[in-house]
């Protein structure tokens, strides 16, 4: 199982941002995840006295989020020293269709909507910023995660 992983999220993430390095594709729009942060995050509450920002120390709970965090840092090396445009979103709670699907309280807090992704994508598409890491959320009450840098995008 964790060598699936590492080849999904890292090794693919390599060769991804190498090959792009190679034929000059300058931008990558990186799906990370909340789980880097986890440690920081209960049940969907941030157990800060405030939300959880991109500037706190990265701290997984998990292999999973350890190596998207390796991906993550991939992203930024090669927009370092080879320009590439890296605009990394740590995602929330993402489900195409909430509608029959019971919400727990932890989605509620950190649910994702289909717009607000369609409007980050787009808004990540047209960015200029070189490098960039944003948590995306919806502006749901109680949200774990300081969306406020999105607005810079």
């Amino acid at each position: 199982e964790y060598f699936r992983m590492v080849d999904s999220y890292v090794n693919t993430t390599f060769l991804l941002l190498s090959l792009m390095k190679e034929y000059g594709v300058g931008k990558i729009i990186l799906a990370s995840s909340n789980h880097v942060t986890d440690y920081y995050e209960n049940n969907g509450f941030s157990t800060l006295d405030r939300e959880i920002s991109n500037n706190d120390y990265p701290i997984s709970r998990g292999i999973y989020g350890a190596l998207k965090l390796a991906a993550e840092n991939m992203c930024r090396s090669f927009s370092l020293n080879y320009n590439i445009q890296s605009i990394i979103f740590r995602v929330g709670t993402y489900r195409n269709h909430f509608g029959n699907i019971p919400c727990d309280s932890r989605t509620n807090r950190t649910r994702l909507t289909k717009e607000d992704l369609l409007l980050f994508f787009e808004k990540a598409i047209l960015s200029d910023c070189c490098f960039g890491i944003f948590y995306l959320v919806s502006e749901n009450p109680e949200k774990p995660w300081d969306t406020s840098n999105l607005k810079n995008l």
